[in-house]
């Protein structure tokens, strides 16, 4: 039956405390390979000591399968111990799935607020993918490990255009940053002919399409500029695939956006998240559209050149 969970009589207690909701709500995948020690390794970085409540989930295809059972098993009592030995506030839980992995992690990501997975060395460069599917469909914000990576502290880069993905997207970025206490880097990519660009202010029609576009980004570097946070900024020519890989070569995260498309309102990833998802060059967070669009921006777009 998909879905289902697998009774456990562990070693050590898969539940380590009270698995109460408390801060943010992670659902970890762990399979026990080099990405689901890399996705393990992010989530431990990110938890520091803020609070959070973390579920580490192992899928298996069949229940009757008791070796595959008893390692996955194995795999995410691991993945406890180690999460509950850095961040000794989270609430951590374990449990084994049976199931399609797809359907499973979707499950279980439904009341989260971050799903975060692994991508194996096999798996870049995969258009069908676990973790690009699940980037392309899961209600909440997906995050893709890739299995290589290390810590970089490089700050946060984020992918803005003008549409309500992208204002999810900065929204996620900008709270990222605050809470590593990091620097913020907008970047935009434009080419010719500028089409679906952030938009030309009728006062600047006189402008170079740079300038044009960098004006316009600054609007929204100063909608989320703080005190606390450092915010830059650059619109760059080019593929923006190639601009974003390129800008997110030293960032800790790399934040995109993901639009809801017709017809059914499926979720799907458009070309530039799903090349990104595909091969990442740190740590990808996909952030899915709200229902309703965030109002990011402080200034009016009227007077801003919005």
């Amino acid at each position: 039956m998909s879905n289902a969970k697998v009774p456990h009589v562990p070693a050590s207690e898969a539940v380590i405390g009270e698995p109460t909701t408390i801060g943010e709500r992670i659902v970890l995948a762990e399979d026990g390979g080099a990405a689901g020690r890399a996705a393990v390794r992010w989530v431990t970085e990110r938890l520091g000591r803020r609070p959070a409540d973390v579920r580490v989930i192992g899928t298996v295809a069949r229940a009757d399968d008791a070796a595959a059972v008893a390692d996955s098993w194995k795999t995410v009592d691991r993945a406890t111990d180690v999460l509950h030995t850095v961040a000794p506030n989270a609430s951590v839980a374990a449990d084994v799935v049976v199931g399609d992995p797809e359907e499973s992690l979707r499950a279980e990501a439904e009341a989260a607020d971050l799903l975060v997975i692994g991508l194996s060395e096999t798996d870049v460069g995969e258009h069908d993918s676990l973790p690009v599917r699940l980037a392309g469909r899961a209600t909440c914000v997906v995050v893709i490990v890739p299995a290589d990576w290390a810590p970089a502290h490089g700050g946060t880069v984020v992918g803005v255009s003008i549409d309500t993905a992208s204002d999810a997207a900065l929204e996620f970025a900008a709270n990222h940053a605050r809470r590593e206490g990091a620097p913020l880097h907008l970047v935009h990519a434009w080419n010719l002919p500028a089409t679906g660009e952030l938009p030309f202010p009728e006062d600047r029609t006189d402008e170079s399409i740079p300038d044009v576009q960098r004006h316009a980004l600054e609007a929204f570097a100063a909608g989320v500029r703080t005190a606390d946070l450092e915010v830059t900024s650059a619109a760059r020519q080019g593929s923006p695939a190639e601009v974003l890989w390129s800008a997110a070569g030293e960032a800790d995260l790399l934040v995109v956006g993901r639009r809801t498309r017709r017809p059914l309102a499926r979720l799907l990833l458009g070309s530039v998240s799903r090349a990104l998802a595909e091969d990442p060059p740190c740590p990808i967070a996909v952030v899915p559209q709200p229902r309703t669009p965030l109002q990011v921006v402080k200034n009016d777009r009227r007077d801003s050149g919005l």
